[in-house]
């Protein structure tokens, strides 16, 4: 496109409204036509009364009849969104009700995002043109608006290898800065005190100034200023990295492995490379594949599904490296602290990033390497604000920087499992050698026995004998107050909705039993359809039950809780270093993603059946997953609870084989669920219930017309919230969402949410 031709900026304005989530044509002045690009911020005139907004320039295009204002200025030298941080806005957005503006600001913090700017640092001076050298300051030009006409000459100094362009951070605070002296008359003679000063100051190009005033006075320091014998200056403050050091303490590296990590390491292509956790979790792969990276000068990233699990690791790696260039990207961080931060990986000053889900938007300099540890973990899901899976994220980025993903994770889920058999993923197995006792407590011969307490007998004397040894255990039981199925205490049956297998939801205060998913409800009857006897019953035992209990059966033995209000406690995570006055640690599924790996001996899992019975398709696979990390965490035994202790889940973990993964991939595709299938939920609210169902069940039609498969309408428990009646689909579809997102897209009337959880009901 020639200059002087009409150009069009299609921009994203700055404001976080559902009124206004789309992009806006502007002009563009002729001026600026050879320098806006997409991806630069800009301000525009917004509303009637022209008020200046930061936007952002999401395309540029030939024409338009909705522009009739002009771009009022460019705020960047070159794009800040790059195309791989497209790439990720794309995925940010796939929900058309998405705030775009709200995406933007997810991939590139606010902190930051306002922070960018541009300098040109000084190669080859004797190459240099006349002309520009007077802009350089000690060798670098921090480039600014003004300096928009040099640009393209920079660019073409760049590509001879003359000057280097970087993206530099300014801080909207201020800037922690060095103070510094170095010296600049060395002819100068002073009284005996100064010149020992000059002496010390000599023998360095430059020193801090308190270190200086350490060695003489700040008296002398000062006159020295005065007369021009020391020049002050200040540096901003870096972080404090240091190199690896020679990696000299990995552990030997078996040679059954060396084929696989060679892969990863020498073909520089995008791969999803998955393992099961060998007995250590950092294990001698794990670190051997770090250093290959490191030592053809890339990055990592390695993303945790929690905050409190990038201590340990940091920890696991500095026993191996020692001083490393690592840095700890967990959320919490002040603005100068993630300045600095992210300045460093820019500059490659660092060569691991350790962090939750949110540092893999991270923009790194020459990144490697992937790393997800407990992959399975629904932590990488974020559900508030913008929806996005951080391991989808991962594959993106991955796949642009053609380089290899390593997912971990206690065991492989089902769409891992999946993706290896199909040669998607591919599979690296570790030998486990330590082999480790798992049985499986029948509550129901517990019950036939006289026993009702909730330890079992087996437990009981398995409890004992460890505090005989002076062992520690872990009891895990579900939240407290949750009783969420109906059960047979004689023969285990639990009613299901006919239409997706699923166990129906009891609703105590109605005396119903119901389907989350669909319409489907009977009346709760104490006698089993199955077996005739009167024994269904609500499940659900709480963890302060639990621990009542423990007190009066054990009542000189320490308890530590763990659940989901301690689990953020920093102090807690520094008691699991320590243990030594606890002897039973007490908790929930939180228990499982600690730091207690081989800390506790024995394991027990105490009404397993919680978690298989939950009303949800992906029971089955959180409880594998569950047991899996249980399996994981204990040093020798692992007991598990349960009035159904021939559910293949349980046989497949106690046997060890893949008997879980055949049966449940049978079951899921029969059902049309995922792996086979993906699953969205949603609920549309409107003012008028029979409106919002009508409008409900016309969307439905829709969807099937594109061969969608659509379970409902039906209305959601909770009926009515904030004025507006809600209405629940659900949704089952092979292709990709883009066939039909057009439809999803909220009205004036009624608004359309999104829910890959599919928890509502």
């Amino acid at each position: 496109m020639l200059v002087g031709e009409v150009m069009i900026a299609r921009v994203i304005v700055d404001i976080k409204h559902q009124s206004i989530n789309q992009t806006f044509d502007y002009l563009i002045h002729e001026k600026d036509q050879l320098n806006i690009q997409k991806g630069m911020r800009v301000l525009v005139p917004f509303t009637d009364h022209n008020i200046l907004r930061l936007g952002f320039v999401y395309d540029v295009i030939e024409s338009s009849n909705m522009a009739t204002k002009y771009v009022h200025e460019l705020l960047d030298i070159e794009p800040i969104f790059t195309e791989e941080l497209f790439l990720l806005l794309d995925v940010l957005t796939k929900n058309p009700n998405a705030l775009i503006a709200e995406a933007f600001e997810t991939v590139i913090p606010k902190q930051l995002l306002i922070h960018y700017e541009k300098q040109a640092s000084l190669l080859r001076a004797d190459k240099l043109p006349e002309d520009l050298k007077v802009f350089f300051k000690g060798d670098v030009w921090k480039l600014l608006k003004k300096d928009l006409v040099y640009y393209n000459r920079l660019k073409n100094l760049e590509s001879k290898g003359i000057v280097k362009l970087q993206t530099v951070l300014k801080s909207r605070t201020k800037k922690p800065l060095h103070t510094c002296v170095r010296l600049i008359n060395k002819s100068y003679t002073g009284t005996v005190k100064q010149n020992q000063l000059i002496e010390i100051l000599s023998t360095h190009d430059q020193m801090l100034k308190k270190d200086l005033v350490e060695q003489s006075s700040a008296s002398i320091v000062n006159t020295l200023i005065q007369k021009n014998v020391i020049e002050v200056f200040y540096e901003v403050k870096k972080i404090e990295v240091s190199n690896f050091n020679q990696t000299i303490n990995i552990p030997k590296l078996p040679s059954v492995y060396e084929a696989d990590l060679n892969e990863m390491l020498e073909k520089n292509i995008y791969q999803t490379y998955v393992s099961a956790y060998n007995d250590t979790k950092l294990n001698a792969f794990f670190m051997h594949l770090i250093s290959g990276v490191l030592d053809k000068d890339q990055q990592v990233l390695i993303l945790v599904p929690e905050n409190f699990m990038t201590e340990s690791i940091i920890d696991e790696l500095t026993k191996v490296f020692g001083p490393t260039r690592i840095i700890n990207l967990k959320s919490g961080q002040t603005d100068q602290q993630m300045r600095m931060n992210h300045q460093a990986i820019l500059d490659n000053e660092v060569s691991v990033v350790i962090g939750p889900r949110s540092a893999v938007f991270t923009n790194f300099n020459n990144l490697g390497l992937i790393v997800a540890m407990d992959s399975n973990n629904q932590s990488y899901i974020a559900h508030e604000g913008i929806h996005y899976d951080a391991i989808e994220i991962a594959h993106v980025r991955a796949k642009y920087h053609n380089i290899p993903l390593y997912l971990t994770s206690s065991a492989l889920s089902l769409k891992t499992y999946h993706m290896v058999k199909n040669k998607q993923y591919k599979e690296l197995s570790f030998e486990h050698h330590m082999h480790k006792h798992i049985e499986i407590i029948d509550m129901k011969a517990e019950l036939l026995s006289g026993n009702t307490k909730l330890v079992s007998q087996t437990l009981d004397k398995a409890i004992k004998e460890s505090f005989s040894k002076n062992q520690k255990v872990l009891l895990v039981l579900n939240q407290k107050g949750y009783a969420p199925f109906v059960m047979c205490r004689s023969c285990s049956y639990v009613p299901i909705d006919p239409q997706t297998d699923i166990p129906l939801r009891y609703d105590e205060k109605a005396l119903l039993l119901k389907s989350n998913l669909t319409k489907y409800s009977e009346i709760f009857s104490k006698v089993c359809s199955n077996c005739g006897k009167p024994s269904m019953k609500a499940v659900g035992s709480g963890i302060d039950q639990l621990i009542q209990f423990l007190h009066k059966a054990y009542p000189t033995k320490k308890l530590l809780k763990v659940d989901s209000d301690t689990i953020t406690n920093k102090a807690l995570y520094q008691k699991f270093d320590n243990l030594e006055d606890v002897d039973i640690i007490v908790g929930t599924q939180m228990a499982l993603k600690s730091n207690l790996e081989h800390k506790v001996h024995l394991v027990g899992i105490l009404m397993i059946d919680q978690w298989l019975k939950l009303p949800r398709f992906d029971a089955y696979e959180t409880t594998y997953d569950l047991l899996s990390q249980a399996r994981y965490i204990t040093a020798k035994d692992l007991l598990i609870q349960s009035y159904d202790p021939k559910h293949f889940v349980l046989k497949s973990l106690s046997s060890d084989d893949l008997s879980y993964y055949k049966t449940e991939l049978s079951r899921r595709k029969v059902a049309k669920l995922p792996p086979f299938y993906h699953l969205l939920q949603l609920r549309i609210e409107g003012l008028s219930y029979l409106k919002t169902y009508q409008y409900a069940y016309v969307l439905k039609e829709s969807l099937e017309k594109l061969g969608v498969v659509v379970l409902g309408p039906t209305a959601s428990v909770l009926l009515k919230s904030n004025e507006k009646y809600r209405i629940l689909l659900l949704i089952k579809y092979q292709d990709d969402l883009s066939i039909f997102r057009h439809l999803l897209k909220s009205s004036s009337s009624y608004q359309i949410f999104m829910n890959h959880d599919v928890s509502w009901y």
